[in-house]
């Protein structure tokens, strides 16, 4: 077997015993950590990158990051800014971005 890792960070995994390439790409990461990210205006707030053009990002939240709701989706096609309105007045509230 081999692996490589591409310029766009994708993952391919060569399986000689199965004649097969596999590729997999990177998870979502977080974008642009410095400003722009955090608090502003009241509004919790990051960005994400990642995944494969297209693909379908959703965000979710917990208050015990045991019992995860989806807050919000989009479609990925570069970086994608996310804020929470709602996140005011939340003694806890945690987040989780996942591909689907």
């Amino acid at each position: 077997m081999c692996l490589v890792v591409g310029s766009a960070g994708n993952i391919f995994l060569a399986d000689s015993d199965n004649f097969m390439v596999r590729m997999g790409f990177p998870a979502l990461t977080f974008a642009n950590l410095g400003a722009g990210s955090g608090t502003k205006s009241g509004q919790f707030g990051f960005s994400l990158k990642g995944g494969f053009s297209g693909q379908t990002a959703v965000v979710e939240t917990s208050a015990d990051m045991v019992s995860c709701l989806p807050i919000w989706t989009n479609t990925l096609g570069g970086i994608l800014n996310f804020s929470d309105p709602q996140n005011s007045g939340q003694a806890r509230r945690f987040y989780r971005a996942q591909t689907k």
